[in-house]
């Protein structure tokens, strides 16, 4: 395992680089950030990145954010159970799946605060 994120550049010629992380598995934020296991990666309009990181049991996912700038990361919502894809829409509202919940959860730009957005906790399909 590698717990780095990578910063992949591509003009005439191409180049892979550590752009956060330490190698090391954990949960740190800052400038020597530790994750456990990344799942899904979204870019937002202010050029942050934020990260879906499952973190031991299934109730300790998070989304963390990285400041392309600073090249720091903290962390933005905790608690989630097994987050597996997260997307980023024009007005700087995230969302993000917990797979373990069947639920697609909504994070305010504004407020930061977390609501569900679809899903009944339940897996099945119905429109």
């Amino acid at each position: 395992h590698n717990f780095d994120i990578f910063y992949f550049t591509y003009f005439v010629t191409a180049s892979l680089s550590d752009y956060v992380g330490t190698g090391s598995s954990g949960v740190t934020d800052g400038a020597s950030a530790l994750f456990t296991k990344l799942t899904s990666i979204a870019k937002n309009y202010l050029n942050d990145l934020y990260v879906t990181d499952q973190h031991g049991t299934a109730s300790s996912g998070r989304v963390r954010k990285i400041d392309m700038d600073t090249k720091l990361v903290s962390t933005v919502a905790t608690g989630i159970n097994n987050p597996t894809g997260i997307s980023v829409d024009a007005n700087n509202n995230i969302y993000f799946v917990a797979q373990g919940t069947h639920k697609i959860y909504h994070m305010s730009s504004t407020s930061g605060v977390v609501t569900v957005y679809s899903g009944t906790g339940s897996s099945g399909s119905v429109n």
